[in-house]
């Protein structure tokens, strides 16, 4: 069994490390950190790069890549780190909207996402402590053939700026996905202060919000099986995202000893 890299995933690693490398400087991410901001221009410049098109299915624009062909990619950002939402919209979202009901509305989602038009984020659980979805308190209510979400997602990352969120609420069948566009009337959005400096995250809360039978993903109910179905691997893409991270500190912790002094001496 091989499990060193292909040559198309070395080629994107080293493209993907010099893109970043020279973008986000200590000083760039300083600046963002000061003032924290989802960069619109650099997103579209990533989708450029066909990144954020690596999941989506070919109909829609995309590369239809295998999971493990982003890997690279993600690592890649984690040496940035990359303030930017790459393993939420270019990841997770592709993998839960393959099984939205409406067909128009999801070509159109993914093929916004493939192009850097739109970002996605999800909102799915709301206790940090916990993995699993067994505190789901944001209540998706039937009403006149459409749902009115109602309670709030306490910590969503970069969900004041995301144009379309990924919802997990509770309705009278169970846990049930939805895909809801942000500008939807009866949806509020505040930044909230978070340990992790080069992300931003916001509370988000629902208020009436109606979505159509068209913005389920999947089936009403069946929340919880799907996110058990995708969340693992989503997740091994996230500890790829990590492991970037893992290597520029060692980096970092190896060039610092090499100039150590101590006791007139290097250590």
């Amino acid at each position: 069994m091989r499990f060193d890299l292909t040559e198309e995933q070395k080629i994107l690693e080293k493209n993907a490390r010099d893109y970043f490398s020279a973008r986000y400087t200590r000083e760039a991410l300083r600046g963002f950190i000061s003032k924290p901001a989802f960069d619109r221009a650099r997103w579209q410049e990533i989708a450029g790069q066909g990144w954020l098109a690596a999941l989506v299915e070919e109909k829609y624009g995309g590369l239809a890549l295998k999971l493990g062909d982003i890997f690279p990619l993600l690592r890649a950002a984690g040496r940035t780190p990359v303030p930017l939402p790459l393993w939420e919209s270019a990841v997770v979202a592709p993998l839960l909207l393959k099984e939205q009901k409406d067909e128009q509305a999801r070509s159109q989602i993914l093929a916004a996402l493939a192009e850097g038009r739109a970002m996605a984020t999800a909102a799915l659980y709301e206790d940090a402590d916990i993995i699993e979805p067994v505190k789901v308190s944001l209540r998706a209510r039937r009403e006149n053939g459409a749902y009115v979400l109602e309670g709030e997602k306490p910590i969503v990352s970069f969900g004041a700026d995301a144009d379309w969120l990924i919802v997990l609420a509770r309705t009278d069948l169970g846990l049930t996905l939805f895909v809801v566009g942000k500008d939807t009337p009866g949806i509020k959005a505040a930044d909230v202060p978070a340990t992790d400096v080069t992300y931003s995250f916001a509370k988000v809360k629902f208020s009436g919000a109606r979505v159509g039978a068209g913005n389920l993903i999947g089936e009403e109910g069946k929340g919880g099986a799907q996110l058990k179905r995708v969340v693992p691997p989503a997740q091994v893409a996230l500890c790829a995202e990590m492991l970037g991270g893992c290597d520029r500190v060692l980096e970092m912790c190896v060039e610092y000893a090499k100039q150590r002094v101590q006791f007139k001496r290097l250590i």
